[in-house]
């Protein structure tokens, strides 16, 4: 599946259309720009005045002729079909935070709806410092936790390389299976994550315990030089 970002943008005029179309259809149903690249599997992410981003993901695209009912207007471009929102920001804790580096942050103005895959995000001389594989894995994290066990649920399941694979379950009991699954998978990653800390911390520890000897062995070489200069002195004196 396509992994990539596209944000789009809801003004900040009461009375402008992207507000009036967010609140009609924006948890379903969105325009793509006339050029754009978005791909199914991609994240989208609403900007809301600058006030919020909402999190969704580009489960469908359908082309001009399918345009849902709700989009009650004419246009030649494909429209994007969205996931439940999948996650909400503040705009501090996103430019902030997660993301940080991103496309049009910290400040933009009005502009037409964007997309960038994986690889462009990570290799754009402006948004190379967005940790794009950071607020994947949040994001799929929020997935795991909230997926509802009700039919046709998406649970997503953690693979080693932190890949998602989504399964359409119709089960109930399966549902309760595959949730244990992920819960055991991403317990067992916290462990390993644990066990590199613990690593990491006694390699600390016995770096201190080298320095505390290493500052003992610098006093005591201090308190000796400072003993024998005041022999020496007395010694000339007295002669």
């Amino acid at each position: 599946m396509s992994s990539g970002l596209t944000i789009a943008f809801v003004c900040q005029g009461k009375d402008h259309s992207t507000i009036t179309n967010h609140k009609k259809f924006g948890n379903k149903y969105w325009d793509d720009a006339q050029n754009n690249k978005s791909k199914i599997g991609y994240y989208f992410a609403f900007y809301f005045q600058k006030k919020y981003v909402y999190i969704h993901k580009i489960i469908n695209i359908l082309q001009p002729s399918e345009r849902p009912i709700e989009m009650d207007w004419t246009s030649n471009k494909q429209i994007l079909c969205l996931s439940k929102q999948l996650h909400a920001f503040t705009w501090s804790e996103w430019i902030n935070g997660i993301g940080l580096g991103a496309p049009f942050t910290p400040n933009y103005r009005q502009t037409s709806t964007s997309s960038w895959s994986c690889f462009e995000l990570q290799n754009h001389k402006k948004y190379h410092t967005f940790n794009f594989n950071n607020f994947k894995n949040t994001i799929i994290d929020t997935e795991t936790a909230t997926a509802p066990a009700t039919m046709n649920a998406k649970i997503i399941l953690y693979e080693s390389k932190k890949e998602a694979i989504e399964f359409d379950i119709d089960d109930e009991e399966e549902i309760k299976i595959i949730a244990e699954i992920c819960r055991k998978k991403r317990e067992k990653e916290l462990r390993k994550r644990n066990a590199i800390l613990d690593r990491e911390l006694n390699d600390i520890d016995r770096q201190i315990i080298r320095l505390q000897a290493e500052k003992i062995r610098l006093e005591t070489e201090k308190d000796a030089n400072e003993n024998g200069g005041t022999n020496e002195v007395l010694i000339k004196l007295s002669s």
